[in-house]
């Protein structure tokens, strides 16, 4: 269990690679797809592109999202991706033409659960104390409320990546894909 005397609190640190071939626009529309289900505001920060070598590039995305979940409590996912040896290619997927990358790539996804974003215990000395005596108060509750939660979140979030990589076999560990619909999946999370 974490104690909770600061009001960042890292939940989670994963990483996905992949080695081959992939649609780079899909894949970053499915990220952007998992953020607006799961209600979180994404910004693109930037991405940096460098020619490689050989008609090659070197880019680097970073990607962050925020998600509001109550007055005292915030998520924020940081993604930092690097793609090396990046060679555009024009394929045909189901008839259609696409343009895809043959890369060697890693991203790298951090999920940090922020306590206390709108300054409810700011101002004074005093209420600086009292915010840090309730994170250390209810610090139990905070991590299973909101810190496993978001932990949980990450790991989707890396199911789907490699999902969309072709890199998952028909389960995964962390319960992601229920075998019950949509709208109770969703009343369970809330």
């Amino acid at each position: 269990m974490h104690t909770h005397p600061d009001k960042n609190v890292p939940a989670s640190n994963v990483l996905v690679k992949h080695k081959g071939l992939f649609d780079f626009d899909g894949f970053y529309r499915t990220m952007r797809a998992w953020f607006e289900k799961y209600r979180y505001e994404f910004n693109e920060k930037k991405i940096k592109e460098k020619p490689y070598g050989a008609g090659s590039w070197e880019i680097e995305p970073k990607w962050n999202a925020i998600r509001k979940v109550d007055e005292y409590v915030q998520y924020f996912i940081y993604i930092e991706g690097h793609l090396w040896d990046a060679k555009p290619i024009e394929k045909v997927v189901n008839g259609e033409k696409r343009r895809m990358f043959d890369a060697r790539m890693t991203f790298n996804i951090k999920g940090t659960v922020t306590l206390d974003y709108t300054g409810i215990f700011k101002g004074s000395p005093f209420l600086e104390f009292m915010g840090m005596w309730f994170r250390k108060l209810r610090h139990r509750e905070l991590d299973l409320q909101y810190i496993e939660v978001l932990e949980y979140e990450v790991f989707k979030l890396q199911t789907e990546m490699k999902r969309f990589l072709d890199h998952m076999t028909a389960e995964t560990a962390y319960f992601y894909y229920p075998k019950i619909t949509e709208g109770e999946w969703i009343k369970d999370i809330r």
